[in-house]
């Protein structure tokens, strides 16, 4: 079967605003007017996502994974059917991933699973509020033939406004005060583009890293100590790419308890050859950010805090208790926190800027 180029579309939803529209050669995302209750205030507002797909690209399920045993034709469309859902589904996801990575909000879908009782927020007297069970669905009968289309939409919706690259990142505006609405990065086209130069390898640690910051994002509000390990996982995720392809091998003397014979890396007060990890980030981020010495100094305090989460039992503010009484220690907690995502988020976005 000859490969060929397909188009989907889909509702998708952002935690800001989308007014206007960004496209590159594989997607595109713009407004999606008079959405269900747009009159009511929402940090959910959905928008609409069309892209590409090539069918050479589909991995066909295999039989296990399809429905009940039977005729061998209809299995074989069974197959063909959800493997090609499988690999539409899977594309729209990445994309949504790398749109978390890339801007400083939350791109997502709602998990049908995800069920729940819940109350209408429409009614304007107390008789007109109820309350359901259900699951988290954005249905719109006025959008039935919404899927079919043959090519990406014209759109008359203006090109979403571009900011320069380390303003958008180091002094984020998380909640778009400024107009209520979703602004990128000037670099953002070019970080799609340059997507497809990435190697296997690269585009193996790569993901992972894009996973772990979407989990960071997902997360934040609520878990908030995972979330900081989770951006500074994909930091090291990423650290341990570049070590691998500079080939800094660390030889291992005792590989029951791993002591360490020789490395490039040592013990600043005792000379014994370490891991070095904390330095490897620190040289990731100094190229990939900055080699400012007060940049130097947060990623210390960084990593301090990421080891008394992971080894010492400390968690940041908010996660056992509010902290009521301690407006300071929130706030720098918070600082924290959104420092981890912006240093992973920013990291990873330049690495395949400056990809050779």
């Amino acid at each position: 079967m000859s490969s060929k180029v397909e188009y989907k579309r889909t509702i998708c939803f952002c935690n800001i605003r989308i007014k206007k529209k960004f496209k590159c050669d594989w997607f595109q995302f713009y407004p999606l007017e008079d959405f269900i209750n747009s009159d009511i205030n929402t940090n959910h507002f959905p928008f609409v996502l069309e892209y590409k797909i090539t069918t050479d690209d589909i991995t066909q399920i295999s039989h296990e994974a399809t429905l009940e045993e039977g005729d061998e034709e209809i299995e074989q469309i069974d197959r063909e059917f959800w493997s090609k859902m499988n690999h539409e589904f899977n594309v729209m996801t990445y994309i949504l991933r790398l749109l978390s990575v890339v801007t400083n909000h939350h791109f997502f879908t709602y998990n049908v699973n995800d069920q729940g009782w819940f109350i209408n927020l429409d009614g304007k007297r107390n008789e007109d509020i109820y309350c359901k069970y259900g699951a988290k669905i954005y249905n719109d009968k006025n959008l039935k033939n919404l899927g079919f289309i043959s090519k990406f939409t014209d759109v008359d919706f203006k090109d979403i406004d571009l900011i320069q690259h380390s303003i958008y990142y180091q002094i984020p505006d998380l909640d778009e005060d400024i107009n209520n609405e979703l602004k990128m990065s000037i670099h953002s086209h070019l970080f799609f583009e340059l997507l497809d130069n990435l190697s296997e390898i690269q585009k193996q640690y790569f993901d992972s890293a894009v996973v772990l910051i979407n989990n960071g994002v997902k997360i934040r509000n609520e878990m908030k100590s995972l979330s900081f390990l989770a951006f500074i996982s994909s930091i090291e995720t990423m650290t341990s790419l570049v070590t691998k392809l500079n080939k800094e091998e660390v030889e291992v003397e005792c590989h029951s308890c791993k002591s360490i014979k020789n490395s490039k890396y040592s013990c600043q007060s005792c000379g014994k050859p370490i891991w070095g990890v904390g330095q490897q980030i620190k040289l990731y981020l100094e190229k990939y950010l900055s080699a400012d010495e007060k940049l130097k100094a947060s990623i210390n305090k960084l990593y301090n805090y990421r080891s008394k989460i992971a080894h010492a039992g400390s968690l940041l503010t908010g996660n056992i208790n509010f902290e009521w009484n301690d407006p300071k220690k929130r706030k720098q907690h918070f600082h924290t926190l959104i420092a981890a995502m912006q240093y992973s988020k920013m990291s990873l976005v330049n690495y395949v800027l400056m990809n050779d």
